[in-house]
């Protein structure tokens, strides 16, 4: 997990009727709603990566097989 308190931060605005929501739901895994928002961020950006990754893949696979290399 990312340590929050090593990077810069910066802030962002959210409804407190969410903020609450997210305590009451997730409060017993995660500390605050920040700890929360930075697992979940990391995970969206790392899954949006992941099938950037396997799209990528795919382009290559069929151009090689366009190619006739594969």
């Amino acid at each position: 997990m990312i340590d929050v308190m090593t990077i810069p931060m910066r802030e962002v605005s959210l409804p407190a009727e969410l903020c609450e929501a997210v305590e009451r739901r997730f409060g017993k895994q995660f500390a605050t709603v920040e700890e929360f928002l930075v697992f979940v961020m990391t995970e969206l950006v790392r899954d949006k990566a992941y099938q950037m990754d396997q799209n990528d893949q795919r382009m290559i696979a069929a151009r090689l097989r366009d190619l006739g290399y594969i």
